[in-house]
């Protein structure tokens, strides 16, 4: 099965700036105007990396900005947005839309993940969007000694447990000149999932419900080389 590394796009290449004549950047949500925010959402907020709640306020209200010109910036309405400012989660997840949610929903989310109902002020408008966080430890579901690496197609002797072990082998192999691929054998099934150095791990079923629902602001790579077992399906 294929599987894909997702990244929120950093601005539309149809689009120029005018001051700049670059592409035009994309607005990042900025939760500085959330008035119940406090013990939620900042470094020191309850929704916190793999610290999830269940039960929030409606947190009101979102505003896009634009980090370069540090303005408001309500150019376009993506169906997702990276947090920027103040007031905002520091976790694995961004800002999305209903029909984000809704295609989210449509398959198997990695757990823990939730939902936080919150609105998004857009010309003059607040829209319901949501805070969606991947609140899963990714190394609690890799199986590291059943997960193999290979320099050009010759399997290495390395125990990869941790994100920094990960990340110097990755740079082991490039300045080796190897080509590395792996074998990563995790606990349970998803159609999405944070795993370090790939960033959001999306199935190639999900890529094209989000392909063909036309959701706005995000990319797919294709991860070559990785190979990805689970030892419960879905």
């Amino acid at each position: 099965m294929n599987f894909y590394s997702l990244k929120l796009k950093l601005w539309d290449d149809s689009e120029i700036d005018r001051k700049s004549e670059s592409p035009r950047v994309y607005p990042q949500a900025n939760g500085g105007k959330i008035f119940n925010a406090r013990g939620f959402l900042g470094i020191n907020g309850k929704i916190h990396m793999t610290d999830y709640v269940d039960e929030t306020p409606v947190f009101d209200y979102f505003y896009l900005y634009n980090l370069s010109s540090q303005r408001e910036d309500d150019w376009i309405l993506l169906d997702a947005y990276a947090f920027a400012g103040q007031n905002y989660p520091l976790i694995r997840g961004f800002l999305i839309s209903e029909k984000f949610r809704q295609v989210l929903l449509s398959c198997k989310i990695a757990d823990p993940s939730r939902f936080y109902k919150s609105k998004l002020m857009y010309k003059g408008e607040k829209i319901d969007y949501y805070i969606f966080h991947l609140a899963q430890d990714e190394w609690m579901n890799f199986h590291s000694h059943e997960s193999a690496f290979y320099f050009d197609d010759k399997r290495i002797d390395v125990l990869i447990d941790s994100n920094a072990s990960l990340k110097n082998l990755i740079s082991d192999a490039k300045n080796q000149q190897k080509d590395l691929s792996m074998n990563l054998v995790l606990k349970d099934y998803a159609d999405i999932f944070f795993f370090s150095q790939f960033n959001y791990v999306v199935s190639e079923m999900l890529k094209q419900k989000m392909e063909s629902e036309g959701l706005k602001g995000i990319s797919f790579t294709y991860l070559e080389n990785v190979n990805f077992q689970f030892k419960f399906s879905a």
